[in-house]
Parts: C-alpha cells; structure tokens; sequence
C-alpha cells in the first residue's frame, strides 16, 4: 500500500510532500485511523494563512487531519473522525523526512 502525506502549509506554491516507507509505521497509521472515534458530523474547516494541517492519501482514499479532526474524503460521502489529542496528526508529522524535520519540529513545537 502506498501511504503519502501532504503537509497543508502553502498558498500559491507545492506543499511539502513524502511517502511513508516503513512498513511498520504505515501499519500503526492505518491503525489509529480504523480506532478513531466517528463524528456525528463532517464539518468543513475552513481556509486559514499557514499551518492547515496534513492530508493522508493512499491509493484509493484520503483524509485530512486537522485541530483534531478527521474527515474521510474518499470513496463515497465524507464521514467525520475525532483525532483526541491530535495524535494521528502528532503521528503523521513525525514521519516527515529529514528535509522537512526542522519544519515539522516547529509546527510540533508551536501548534501543539
């Protein structure tokens, strides 16, 4: 399974993007996800300069992950998740690669 993460950070040029490789991290991935708890609603968030949060992609779905919430895009109608403490999103930036690390570590360090 392919598994790649979007950092939402930009406005006008590419967002940060990589693939996460390790099996093992993939596999704790999809599973905080399936443990996620549903929303009763799939609230839209909207747009804001900076930090927006991380889309998580695979090959045939995807999520954004944000302020702690989820929302499951893809397939079919968008179902919503509750991410408490935002530990997908704390999981999904620490995967970034050494590129991005100094990035990530800023946005670990100021938004959580």
């Amino acid at each position: 399974m392919r598994l790649i993460c979007t950092l939402l950070l930009f406005s006008g040029r590419p967002n940060p993007e990589w693939t996460v490789e390790d099996e093992s991290v993939k596999q704790a991935i999809m599973e905080r996800i399936r443990l996620l708890p549903a929303r009763s609603d799939t609230p839209e968030q909207p747009s804001k300069l900076g930090y927006q949060g991380c889309r998580l992609q695979t090959d045939d779905q995807y999520w954004s992950v944000r302020e702690g919430i989820v929302r499951q895009e893809s397939p079919g109608q968008p179902r919503g998740f509750s991410d408490p403490d935002r530990q997908l999103e704390k999981m999904l930036l620490q995967t970034a690669p050494s590129a991005y690390s100094a990035l990530a570590y800023s946005l670990l360090s100021s938004e959580f």
